[in-house]
């Protein structure tokens, strides 16, 4: 209707009603499978900018989101403290340290809320009272620094198997 009848009265009111359903549709696709919401998302923000939709589409896209983890066989008393790190160095045991939480002793499990997007080292810090334990995790069969890339729209799981080294 908006493309082919651009010029009628009708085009703006359809250009809205489409606005409408393809927010109900994002919202849908949101709440069954997170990533397939992203291209409904990313549509209405660009193609739909005029519309309250759109800017809620734009909103949404730029929001910070959550990030979840679990790290097996960690320390309890004390628990390490989990950090996400936009900048680390292992050689100085430097890590800038954005955001932390803590680890729930029980589960392993870990929540960061409110990340902004971007890639992120994970760490963890620990102080043992006579000494600090300071991880910088590392994939096991390459020994890189495990990243996070926190994206538009959807909570991100970390989905490394994490295991607190020994010793």
């Amino acid at each position: 209707m908006t493309t082919a009848f651009a010029s009628s009265i009708y085009a703006p009111q359809a250009h809205t009603a489409a606005a409408g359903a393809y927010l109900a549709l994002g919202k849908l696709e949101l709440a069954q499978v997170c990533t397939s919401a992203l291209p409904t998302y990313q549509k209405l923000a660009t193609s739909y900018a005029d519309t309250s939709e759109g800017k809620q589409a734009k909103a949404a896209l730029a929001a910070p989101q959550t990030v979840t983890g679990h790290i097996y066989q960690a320390p309890r008393n004390p628990a390490p403290t989990v950090f996400l790190s936009k900048h680390i160095n292992p050689n100085t045991l430097f890590a800038s340290g954005e955001y932390h939480t803590s680890l729930n002793t029980k589960s392993g499990l870990f929540t960061f809320r409110n990340v902004a997007q971007g890639t992120y080292y994970l760490t963890t810090l620990r102080d043992a009272g006579s000494s600090i334990d300071f991880v910088w995790w590392v994939y096991k069969d390459t020994n890189k620094s495990v990243t996070i890339q926190v994206g538009q729209l959807c909570p991100t799981e970390v989905e490394t198997f994490l295991v607190y080294p020994k010793g």
